[in-house]
């Protein structure tokens, strides 16, 4: 059993490096042997190919999801509108549901789950304090859905 783990994005500042600090320190730990971190610089379809033959997908990243600054949601594949509002989850900024739902259509991607963390503020060379008190929250929550699929 095999589940990738992955944040997208590219040299980035502030909130919007959130995920890859949540991998970044994830990784310093005694990782689940099914866990295998991977680098999710762009293009992103590029990377999703590359989890074709993995049993899981995880995706840590920071999101827009209508929620407080620091919050983190998760969600698989079948839940990436969001109920009630019909507004789609954005990661980085960048509308995300149609990159997964093409990616799931095309390359039958495995059973994926997203960390979604709600960014405070995506401009700034540091990431804000509200997500750096809420660190621990997000590695544990990445930590249980590699738990998950790793069964």
């Amino acid at each position: 059993m095999r589940i990738a783990v992955v944040a997208f994005g590219e040299n980035l500042e502030g909130d919007l490096a959130i995920g890859h600090e949540v991998l970044s320190r994830f990784g310093q730990r005694d990782l689940p042997e099914c866990a295998v971190i991977l680098d999710g610089r762009p293009p992103v379809l590029k990377t999703l190919e590359s989890v074709s033959g993995f049993d899981g997908l995880v995706i840590v990243d920071a999101a827009s999801i209508g929620e407080s600054p620091g919050t983190v949601k998760t969600f698989n594949l079948n839940e990436i509108m969001l109920a009630g509002t019909g507004s789609p989850i954005t990661l980085h900024g960048v509308r995300m549901d149609s990159e997964l739902l093409y990616a799931n259509k095309f390359l039958s991607l495995p059973p994926t789950v997203i960390i979604a963390i709600e960014v405070g503020s995506p401009v700034g060379k540091r990431i804000s304090d509200i997500l750096l008190s809420n660190l621990e929250r997000y590695i544990t929550a990445t930590t249980q859905a590699v738990a998950r699929l790793c069964r």
